[in-house]
């Protein structure tokens, strides 16, 4: 179990004690793992919320659990992207602007429209029970997405994004894998449609970088991340509409 202490450590803000180093390995599978646990309890917000709020308000409640609980670990990624990869002319200055801790424009605009997307998409299922699970599935996919694109992707420069890389073997993207598609699975056709959009658009997050700074970073994979992860849940919410 010290895998998924690490995985719970690395991806949360939860109190579990110092990192350890040798567990980093066996935590990868375990990441979809706690990202449903995320999710679910990202769900269960705007479920409740729901029984006695708006939905709208309840979409934002929820969204502030999920980013408290990871401390914005993704959302970092992805505005240190937008602003690098949109903001930087070539390898070197992209990589130079997405190390500033400082916020840019590019970022922040990135940054508002993931939180609106994703704040909008749970509050069109909030007063439905469906939202607890298909908020858990997407927690889950995203980060099966996240590990797949980490293992199969070049590394861009040395960092957190490296260290974790070189734990994603064969055998640990398969389960992670298979982990991934049975979250998807649990939500029927619509969410096996939604996992194959969660895959796309984090392949595209990667393809960018690939153009942009030649591979992944940390950075890269928060990206990752929070894209696959609005791209499943835009999914489930377009399927009810179609």
């Amino acid at each position: 179990m010290k895998g998924l202490r690490y995985a719970v450590g690395l991806l949360t803000r939860l109190p579990v004690g110092a990192p350890d180093d040798a567990a980093r390995a066996s935590s990868v599978p375990w990441y979809p793992v706690v990202g449903a646990g995320i999710g679910a309890l990202s769900g269960l917000t705007a479920y409740g919320a729901a029984r006695i709020l708006p939905d709208l308000v309840a979409g934002i409640l929820a969204v502030a659990v999920s980013t408290a609980v990871t401390g914005a670990l993704h959302l970092d990624g992805l505005a240190d992207v937008f602003d690098g990869f949109v903001g930087g002319w070539d390898r070197d200055r992209r990589l130079e602007i997405m190390g500033d801790p400082r916020l840019g424009t590019y970022g922040a605009a990135a940054l508002f429209l993931a939180l609106a997307l994703h704040t909008s998409l749970l509050a069109a299922l909030a007063a439905n029970p469906v939202v607890v699970l298909a908020a858990a599935a997407g927690g889950a996919v995203s980060r099966a997405v996240t590990v797949v694109g980490m293992g199969t992707a070049p590394v861009a420069a040395e960092g957190l994004g490296a260290r974790h890389a070189a734990a994603a073997t064969l055998r640990r993207l398969v389960v992670t894998g298979i982990v991934g598609v049975a979250a998807g699975a649990a939500l029927g056709g619509t969410g096996l449609a939604a996992l194959g959009a969660a895959v796309v658009a984090g392949a595209a997050i990667v393809g960018w970088a690939r153009r942009a700074v030649g591979g992944i970073t940390g950075d890269v994979l928060g990206a990752v991340q929070v894209t696959a992860e609005l791209a499943f849940l835009g999914t489930i919410v377009g399927s009810a509409r179609w």
